[in-house]
């Protein structure tokens, strides 16, 4: 108990005690969320979502979801709620009319099927309902035909493909390259580069920084091993530091140099990170109030150093 109390952190400004659901990240609780924790979820098929892509026409997304959970309305399907009457195929005029008679053995749909396989590298059969849901999956992004602008990717197999559809080819925009060289802050102001590592789920993580004045001289660098944790944990972890390190050596003009967009909509946004940090994190936003303080984003290759310094001590799991 007593570890825990030491571990609190009291908000230098007054705040209204809010009660908390433990389960979530922001402390509420939504509809959604007292949906999920009370209802076990399904499994989820990575072929669900494909019949609603919003390159394919409405009628064909519904005759697919129809189709792929049985609910077209064949004579079996219709003898089963109730109708009674003699069935026969209205294609062969030979066999009773049935899904997997119509999309799978029907003669003329298996020589469609063997002109899919064969275009796809299939080398199972597909005669039935689940092979026929795994290829769908499989083809998803060429049945959507030209109706997209997608840009296509460098492997020939899929151009092949997309050549055998009649499909036309987008090609990829080609990157711009930016020349990003590290920027010395103004006269009297003290540049922080801050960065973060992490590998595994869950994750293991370390972030430090590298304080430079204005001449480009180094004032002085710090890393924190975090051990289990996130990447939004690690990003507020180092910035916080940063600011209590300024604030103890009475920096009052602190430019914080960060990679991460999420952590720099973090100083505007309370919601973005877990309610356990928020005491804490109330007290560094009163502190950039005291300062005057910059933290605008930057390109990944400008925190070179100190994304070395953090896998440095990500290797050796220290604190300095």
């Amino acid at each position: 108990m007593l570890n825990y109390v030491s571990s609190c952190f009291i908000p230098t400004k007054c705040f209204d005690d809010l009660l908390v659901w433990t389960d979530t990240k922001n402390g509420g609780i939504s509809l959604k969320q007292a949906y999920n924790f009370l209802v076990t979820s399904s499994p989820f098929d990575l072929w669900t979502s494909f019949p609603w892509n919003p390159c394919i026409s409405p009628s064909k997304s519904m005759l697919m979801w129809r189709f792929l959970h049985n609910r077209l309305p064949t004579d079996e399907n219709m003898t089963i709620i109730g109708f009674a009457f003699t069935s026969m195929c209205s294609l062969c005029n030979r066999e009773c009319e049935t899904s997997p008679h119509i999309f799978f053995d029907y003669k003329f749909v298996s020589h469609i099927w063997s002109w899919f396989k064969d275009i796809f590298y299939i080398h199972s059969p597909i005669n039935n309902l689940l092979d026929c849901k795994q290829a769908m999956h499989i083809a998803a992004s060429s049945i959507a035909g030209n109706y997209t602008n997608k840009a296509s990717n460098s492997s020939m197999e899929n151009l092949c493909i997309l050549k055998k559809f009649n499909i036309s080819i987008h090609p990829p925009k080609v990157r711009k390259t930016i020349n990003v060289l590290w920027q010395p802050p103004n006269r009297g102001w003290i540049k922080c580069n801050i960065d973060n590592f992490d590998i595994g789920v869950p994750s293991f993580c370390s972030c430090g920084g590298i304080f430079r004045n204005d001449a480009a001289n180094l004032m002085g660098s710090f890393v924190n091993f975090l051990g289990d944790g996130n990447v939004l944990l690690a990003e507020l972890s180092v910035a916080m530091t940063a600011m209590e390190i300024a604030r103890e050596r009475k920096w009052n003009n602190l430019w914080i140099g960060s990679n991460s967009a999420i952590m720099v909509k973090a100083f505007t946004n309370f919601s973005l990170f877990s309610w356990k940090v928020r005491s804490k994190w109330a007290n560094c936003i009163c502190i950039t109030h005291d300062i005057n303080f910059l933290i605008p984003r930057i390109f990944k290759k400008v925190n070179g150093c100190a994304d070395s310094l953090v896998i440095i001590d990500f290797m050796f799991k220290t604190n300095y």
